[in-house]
This record gives structure tokens, C-alpha cells and sequence, in this order.
């Protein structure tokens, strides 16, 4: 597309103060709950995002700890080792 064809497209030259006018005329006030159910809304999916995260950590620790026992067994008893 030309450069010029951008600039004297039609969508490009609508006024704009009319639109906005008409858009604050349509502006409700919210319910009076309605800052505390979004709140709310956002706690609860930020709680679960925690959760799935702990519960993913957790799980990968515990995979770590069965994977360095088995390791642990298949390499035999340790000496123990002198300290002096």
C-alpha cells in the first residue's frame, strides 16, 4: 500500500469529539460490590497460581530425593571417612 493511500484513507478523517461525547453519556456508575468482586477475583486466581507453584516445587523435590536414593543404593555402602 502507498503511502499516500494510508493518509487519505476514510477511516482516518471521522471526528473524534462527537464519539467521545457519546461514549460518556453510556458511563454507569458500578455496583457497590463490584471493586470487591474483582478483588476477590484476582486473590483467588492468585492463590491458585501459588498453589500449583508450591505444589510443582515440592514435587520436583521429592523426585530428586527418590532419584538420589536410588542412585544412592545402586552405588553401594560409603566408607565412612576419618577426620583428624
Amino acid at each position: 500500500m502507498n503511502s499516500d493511500d494510508e493518509r487519505h484513507h476514510p477511516d482516518r478523517d471521522i471526528e473524534t469529539g462527537e464519539a467521545i461525547a457519546e461514549l460518556a453519556a453510556l458511563r454507569e456508575v458500578p455496583a457497590a460490590g463490584f471493586a470487591d468482586q474483582i478483588r476477590h477475583s484476582i486473590q483467588r486466581r492468585l492463590f491458585a497460581a501459588q498453589a500449583a507453584d508450591f505444589s510443582l516445587h515440592v514435587f520436583l523435590q521429592i523426585m530428586f530425593e527418590y532419584l538420589s536414593a536410588a542412585l544412592d543404593a545402586f552405588r553401594g555402602p560409603q566408607p565412612p571417612q576419618h577426620r583428624e
